[in-house]
């Protein structure tokens, strides 16, 4: 099943500097600012010039990236954004490598609806550190694919 944003609703990787300055601040203010945040890194959804959702999808290794702060505003969360996103992710050439996310244990059902897969080999070497933080810190992460 294709989905699409309805059309007041925009996808795009244009954010300006006092956007990605808000964002930042977000991202620190909740504790998911992990790797070094880069404007370049960050999608949008928009809804006129208000951002509705962001993520940041960036290179954690030659052709691995890592999907990240993914976030959507309460009013439009269960509208299957997050479907759009895989399927842009999916169908874009661009991304003609490896995409990685890790989460909480109990979030998994959730990203297989997504198209991604938990794995437990060829783990990316900065995601084997972010699953050993999670140890130390008795959080119960998955590392995830998204499946080709």
């Amino acid at each position: 099943m294709q989905l699409s944003l309805p059309q007041w609703l925009h996808i795009d990787k244009k954010i300006s500097l006092l956007e990605y300055k808000k964002m930042k601040l977000f991202m620190e203010k909740h504790d998911v600012g992990r790797y070094k945040i880069k404007q370049k890194d960050f999608y949008r959804i928009r809804e006129g010039k208000k951002i509705i959702a962001f993520w940041r999808l960036f290179k954690i290794g030659f052709q691995e990236r890592e999907l990240w702060s993914l976030w959507v505003d309460e009013s439009h969360r269960g509208q299957k954004l997050w479907l759009i996103l895989a399927q842009e992710l999916i169908a874009d050439k661009r991304w003609n490598n490896d995409i990685f996310l890790a989460t909480r244990k109990p979030l998994e059902h959730y990203y297989k609806q997504l198209w991604f897969e938990i794995i437990i080999k060829d783990i990316p070497q900065k995601l084997i550190y972010t699953i050993k933080r999670a140890i130390e810190n008795g959080i119960d992460f998955i590392i995830m694919k998204l499946a080709k």
